[in-house]
């Protein structure tokens, strides 16, 4: 019974240590991106390759590639995007299973550029899978003059 009773601290140590996290940022969205919107995808189109951009302009294009629907209220109400004022954007990534992101768009009107940028923070620690994340963002419409650029850090 006594080498049980100094077996259990030890237990409760190895416990602690693995089960350690990250102090990771909280994400943050940046310049042209829509504060306070949540969106939602019912499929993602696979072909996209990590670190590739994609601009969404028409419900066609929603359609063909995320479904997506998107709540000005926290998530009580979902409708339908409205293309005449928004365009989504997105680029799929794919990151440890606890990460946390910094994204940033910025438009490029000489260029004709929307700058997608993704700061990626990750945790190692008890995290041993990758997800795929598709970084929808919305922003106000831009023309089909615009391309899409995207940096990942």
């Amino acid at each position: 019974m006594k080498s049980l009773l100094r077996f259990i601290p030890l237990l409760l140590l190895l416990l602690t240590a693995c089960s350690k996290t990250c102090d990771l940022p909280a994400n943050e969205n940046t310049g042209l991106i829509v504060q306070d919107v949540l969106i939602n995808s019912t499929y993602l189109k696979s072909h996209l390759d990590d670190g590739e951009g994609i601009i969404i302009r028409t419900q066609d294009m929603n359609e063909e590639y995320g479904t997506c629907t998107v709540s000005f209220d926290g998530g009580d109400t979902f409708e339908a995007i409205n293309f005449d004022q928004y365009s989504l954007i997105g680029t799929r990534t794919s990151t440890l299973c606890s990460t946390t992101f910094l994204r940033d768009v910025q438009r490029d009107d000489v260029g004709k550029f929307v700058n997608y940028s993704i700061t990626i923070n990750e945790c190692e620690e008890g995290c041993d899978f990758y997800v795929n994340t598709m970084n929808w963002a919305l922003i106000p419409a831009v023309d089909n003059s615009y391309e899409i650029e995207v940096f990942l850090f």
